[in-house]
C-alpha cells in the first residue's frame, strides 16, 4: 500500500496501490470510518443496510463515518479524521492493511503513540 500525505490547505492521507485492491478496497467500494481514540479504523461494507446505518448514525455522531473508494482505486482521507488523531505531518502516520480494514495511529518522533 502506497501513501501520500499533503499538509496544505487541509492534512490528507491518500492511500494507493495494489494492496489496496487485493484487501478489498477497491474503486467504488464502500468504506465505514470509526475514531476509536487513538486510532481510526477504516473498513470495507459490503452490505446495504451496514452502509445505510453507517450514513444515518454518521450524521449524529462525529466519530463514525461513510464514505468509498474513488474511482480511479485511491483512498483519501483528509481534515478532522486526520487532525483528531493528531496527525499533522507525514511523519506522524502509521498506517496497516489487512483485508478489509485499514488502521491509522499517530506516531510521535518515531515512536508509535498509543
Amino acid at each position: 500500500m502506497e501513501l501520500r500525505f499533503t499538509q496544505e490547505p487541509i492534512p490528507e492521507l491518500t492511500f494507493t496501490g495494489s494492496a489496496l485492491a487485493r484487501n478489498g478496497f477497491t474503486a467504488g467500494m464502500r468504506v465505514a470510518l470509526q475514531h476509536k481514540h487513538p486510532i481510526l479504523y477504516i473498513v470495507v461494507v459490503n452490505d446495504n443496510t451496514t452502509w445505510d446505518t453507517y450514513c444515518e448514525t454518521s450524521q449524529h455522531n462525529p466519530m463514525l463515518g461513510a464514505d468509498w473508494v474513488d474511482d480511479d482505486g485511491q483512498l483519501v482521507i483528509g481534515g478532522d479524521w486526520l487532525t483528531n488523531l493528531g496527525i499533522t505531518q507525514a511523519d506522524h502516520v502509521d498506517a496497516a492493511i489487512a483485508p478489509g480494514i485499514i488502521i491509522i495511529r499517530r506516531r510521535a518522533d518515531g515512536i508509535l503513540k498509543v
